[in-house]
């Protein structure tokens, strides 16, 4: 009888052992944050500066060691007088998918990602009609997330955008912000 016990002992150890090798390693699976910052368009604007309003949400899942799966989603808006790609009251909005691999610190991850996503670029030409056009990018940034408690961190962000828009193709981003891990 006590063969069988330390059997099932032994199973159940090397069950559990085997199914949580990812929160070992890091410590969470899911990672939620909100971002804010400034932003602007390297090209096709009248005015190059990075001092627009941007917001991002992100979702991470943890899906190998220091590697996450992330869904961000974003806007950028830009002042009502300045025109970014001839349009007046512009605003970008984007959701990414992307891989990132961390590199782990003592006291915080560096990670680098790179992902597809949608791009929408909505405002108004001068006189003219609404104007609303979509299109598909690509996302390259670089993070850094400081550990504040083993749930908590402030997460700072710096990204590049290049979507395949008519009026305006590139963007950046530097955000900074809380996430949740769990």
């Amino acid at each position: 009888m006590s063969k069988r016990i330390l059997h099932a002992a032994l199973l159940i150890v090397a069950f559990t052992a085997a199914a949580s090798p990812l929160a070992a390693q890091d410590g969470s699976t899911f990672l939620v944050g909100v971002l804010g910052g400034i932003g602007g368009a390297f090209d096709g604007a009248d005015d190059t500066s990075f001092d627009h309003r941007a917001l991002e949400l992100q979702f991470g899942v943890l899906t190998n060691d220091r590697t996450y799966a992330m869904v961000r989603a974003g806007r950028l808006s830009f002042d009502e007088e300045l025109a970014v790609g001839g349009l007046v009251e512009a605003e970008l909005e984007f959701l990414t998918v992307a891989g990132e691999y961390r590199f782990r610190q003592p006291s915080y991850d560096f990670g680098m990602y790179l992902g597809l996503g949608g791009y929408r670029l909505t405002g108004r030409e001068p006189g003219l009609e609404d104007v609303d056009e979509t299109a598909l990018g690509l996302a390259f940034g670089l993070t850094g997330d400081f550990d504040v408690t083993r749930h908590l961190s402030v997460v700072g962000e710096f990204s590049a955008h290049y979507a395949f828009l008519e009026r305006a193709d590139l963007y950046g981003l530097g955000l900074f912000g809380l996430a949740a891990h769990f």
